[in-house]
Order: structure tokens, then C-alpha cells, then sequence
């Protein structure tokens, strides 16, 4: 299941390109016909290529994980940035605040906690973590259904590192990649790197 010819038929599954022959494989993955053809013969699936080509192009929304091994994940909760604003809003109208008391006891203005609640504005590390004095379920306003939450996500990251990585990522994607390296094995976090080398050397050729 897990041969060459395997891990190519999935993988022009997964790009909708049942009838293409290796020479166009080879070309999305970056590699010159010869080097693919030889790595066909020795049945070495180019993993490297295909880890690169996921992160250069995740408008194809490649299950790298199906290619591989042939097994699909059930997709993870992951933080979402765009999401947070309405969760502290259904917190807090549960708790009987209104938007004025409570934005009093964030010592912040009426504007700025609507700005958070309606994500024109993204809660910084103070705030966050005010949240969770005031026992708030930050859990839950991080990741939605604490039950979805993957049962490894952030294994070994303090809650305060947690905020850390909030409060520096600029984009859902950015804040995505730093959790999948914190939280990922040996083995994740060395393919992780080579991706990130091999899209760097990329850029650095054109």
C-alpha cells in the first residue's frame, strides 16, 4: 500500500490528475523527469518535494498525511485567530457582563473590547491572560469545544509560552506552522525544517 507506484496513484488522486503521466508529476514536484524516473526505479517516493510543494502551494489542499500512508486524519481544532472575538463575547454575555462592565474590568474602553469581540482587533498577552484570572474558560475560547481539541495539542507548553505564541504570530497560517513545530515530535519538527529550507532556497534562486 505503501509503494512508489502507491503513493504516486494517490497523490494524482488528491491533485485530480488521475490521467497524467510522471513527466507532469514531476514537474509540480519541482524535479527534472530523470531524477523521478530514477527515484521510481529505487521505489524512494520524493518526500522532500512533496513537503515543499504543500507548503508552496496549499491552495491544492494536499492531505500529505493520505499521500503517504494512505490513511486519512480527522482534521484538528486549531486555534483560530478570527473566531476568538465571538467566543469572549458568548463568555461573557453567559456570564450576565455587560459589554460596558466588562470592558471596565479589563481596564479597557467600550471601543476597544467591541473591536475584540467583533475580531477587528486581536487580544494581546495581558488580556488573554486576564481572562484567565478572572476564570474565564480560556480553553474554550482558544479552541472552540474543548472535546475537539487534539489529545497531544501543546503537550509540554506552559500556558503563559501558549500566550507567547499568540501574541507574536501575525496570521492564522504563521500561528499555525509555530504550534505544528512546538507540539511535533523529532521526526515532525526535522521535516518541518527541510520544508522551510527547501522554500528558502527556492525563493533564494529567483
Amino acid at each position: 500500500m505503501n509503494s512508489f507506484e502507491n503513493k504516486l496513484g494517490r497523490l494524482k488522486s488528491e491533485l485530480n490528475m488521475l490521467n497524467a503521466d510522471d513527466k507532469d508529476i514531476a514537474e509540480i514536484l519541482g524535479m527534472q523527469g530523470k531524477a523521478f524516473s530514477a527515484r521510481k526505479k529505487r521505489d524512494s517516493f520524493p518526500e522532500k518535494e512533496l513537503f515543499a510543494l504543500h507548503a508552496k502551494r496549499p491552495d491544492l489542499n494536499l492531505n500529505v498525511n493520505y499521500i503517504l500512508a494512505g490513511t486519512r486524519k480527522v482534521k484538528e481544532k486549531r486555534i483560530t485567530l478570527s473566531e476568538i472575538g465571538g467566543r469572549i463575547q458568548e463568555e461573557r454575555v453567559a456570564c450576565e457582563y455587560s459589554l460596558s462592565d466588562f470592558a471596565q474590568k479589563m481596564g479597557i474602553d467600550d471601543a476597544q473590547q467591541a473591536r475584540i469581540e467583533s475580531n477587528q482587533e486581536i487580544p494581546d498577552f495581558e488580556y488573554l491572560l486576564h481572562l484567565a484570572k478572572i476564570r474565564f474558560d480560556v480553553s474554550y475560547i482558544l479552541f472552540g469545544n474543548i472535546s475537539e481539541r487534539p489529545k497531544n495539542s501543546l503537550s509540554g507548553t506552559t500556558f503563559i509560552e501558549m500566550m507567547e505564541h499568540i501574541k507574536t504570530a501575525k496570521n492564522d497560517d504563521e500561528l499555525d506552522v509555530l504550534l505544528a513545530y512546538r507540539t511535533a515530535n523529532e521526526k515532525g519538527k526535522l521535516a518541518l525544517r527541510s520544508v522551510a529550507e527547501a522554500v528558502r532556497n527556492d525563493e533564494m534562486e529567483i
